[in-house]
């Protein structure tokens, strides 16, 4: 598609040495792993979220962390990567542990892949609980009610 030739120009200019803007490089990456997501590209995505998570890691750029984790989530989840996906969860977690919320974002995301993860491999009660939590979570960054949730916030 378009989108993604452009995204892959995006990302070739931002790869040269006269391009200083570390925010922008990693939102160009974030951009082209979205749309690498919306074609199923996910192999191919999580070398760039790779990249992308270790540049907000360096310049302390947490809110884009986190959202970087929930995409790498997605793409692991959906290429059956399971374990991996538990392993980014506790990165997320480790993040919580060290920033404030309002640094970190919603992590329900993250949280309900994990908690998919569990209930496939059969652990329906630690499913259960990850699930209640990123309910939780919707419900409060909805403004208290699941009425409001928008069509992108039922996962």
């Amino acid at each position: 598609p378009k989108q993604l030739q452009i995204s892959r120009r995006r990302l070739a200019l931002s790869r040269d040495p006269r391009f200083g803007d570390v925010g922008k490089r990693i939102a160009v990456l974030e951009d082209l792993c979205e749309n690498l997501i919306l074609v199923g590209e996910y192999a191919q995505a999580i070398p760039h979220l790779q990249e992308a998570e270790s540049l907000a890691s360096h310049i302390g750029a947490i809110g884009q962390q986190r959202r970087i984790l929930d995409l790498q989530a997605q793409c692991l989840f959906r290429l059956d990567r399971w374990g991996e996906v538990l392993e980014v969860h506790e990165k997320c977690r480790e993040l919580e542990e060290r920033h404030t919320p309002e640094e970190m974002g919603m992590t329900c995301m993250i949280i309900a892949f994990s908690a998919a993860v569990l209930a496939l491999r059969g652990d329906d009660d630690q499913a259960r609980v990850l699930r209640e939590e990123a309910y939780a979570i919707m419900v409060r960054g909805s403004g208290g009610s699941p009425n409001k949730w928008g069509r992108t916030q039922h996962y």
